[in-house]
């Protein structure tokens, strides 16, 4: 049996990392196929009444870190309906209330509260979200691909993250420099599947994800500080190559700094694989709520991670032992 899901608890807004891989991690999506994932992901986000902060779709994964509201909010039935329609779209969304109300003139009211309610659980839950995200993106890409069979490695991965600005900050950079890292762009920005690309095109949702964020109602300081901190201060020219600068290589080997855009040049484990990721406070807290699933011998939570991001201490649940930190090669 599975274990469950975890969440920040069922009666507070929850930070969420969410990513899963390609079966076999193989680069098998095309620029099309990104696009469409993006309009399921939006569609879905709308639908569940979730928040999507920033994302990355890229060839064989993708991440997304979303703002989910407390499992047990209340959601009216004037909510109800809109978020269905955004799914479904009109004429199903009137099909639906059309049903309803010959129900109620049939005084079938239990079974309105009960169709009601199956609907409204599929709501504010990551896992109902991200299900109908890949099998909704499955079926297309099978069609089209004329395939069957799974398209995802595995259940997907998901980690809590602390809602403060200098947390929430390194999760959604460590995103939007995905491209960056895998040498597909220089410029976050120019990757156009990406949260960073399209709160810096203008597109409201994007930029909204970014002012939460980064703590502000200020759009343009907002984006010039995300930007600012994406830029890349480790990389030095060496025989017509990018490459890493000795600096930056040090400061990681001896797991000491490194700057905010210093993260597209590698590939940090326990930013995705960390369960919970924040304060020793929040990491501390989360693993006394969770204790019994991590056995009798765990005695602590919070375990510290071997280097500052910016000069920020973070710590984790998990304390990866194999390749915490990986040197990435840059392309030319």
């Amino acid at each position: 049996m599975r274990p469950p899901r975890l969440i920040i608890n069922e009666e507070q807004f929850g930070i969420y990392h969410l990513i899963s891989r390609i079966v076999d991690s193989s680069f098998r999506l095309d620029d099309i196929e990104k696009t469409t994932f993006e309009n399921i992901m939006n569609k879905q986000a709308l639908f569940c009444g979730i928040s999507i902060l920033t994302y990355i779709v890229m060839g064989n994964h993708f991440h997304i870190i979303v703002r989910v509201p407390p499992l047990n909010a209340k959601i009216n039935i004037k909510t109800l309906i809109f978020r269905y329609r955004t799914l479904y779209g009109t004429d199903k969304t009137l099909e639906l209330i059309k049903k309803w109300k010959i129900w109620k003139k049939k005084e079938m009211n239990k079974e309105i509260i009960e169709e009601q309610n199956i609907i409204k659980r599929r709501m504010h839950n990551i896992s109902s979200f991200m299900k109908e995200v890949k099998q909704g993106f499955s079926k297309y890409y099978n069609k089209r691909h004329l395939r069957k069979g799974t398209l995802w490695e595995e259940r997907f991965k998901s980690v809590i993250v602390e809602d403060k600005k200098e947390v929430l900050t390194i999760s959604a950079i460590y995103t939007d420099l995905n491209s960056v890292r895998a040498g597909i762009v220089k410029d976050p920005r120019t990757y156009q599947w990406s949260g960073i690309a399209k709160a810096y095109s203008g597109n409201q949702t994007a930029l909204e994800g970014i002012l939460y964020i980064m703590k502000t109602n200020n759009t343009s300081q907002a984006l010039q500080e995300y930007c600012a901190l994406t830029a890349r201060k480790g990389l030095i020219k060496k025989n017509g190559k990018l490459s890493l600068s000795e600096t930056t290589y040090k400061n990681m080997i001896a797991y000491s700094n490194i700057d905010y855009g210093d993260l597209s040049d590698f590939s940090i484990g326990v930013i995705t694989r960390g369960c919970f990721i924040g304060s020793t406070t929040f990491v501390d807290r989360m693993f006394l709520k969770y204790k019994n699933f991590f056995g009798s011998k765990r005695k602590s939570g919070a375990r510290k991670l071997p280097f500052k991001i910016n000069g920020i201490q973070l710590y984790a649940l998990r304390q990866l032992r194999k390749e915490p930190v990986t040197v990435v090669k840059q392309s030319s």
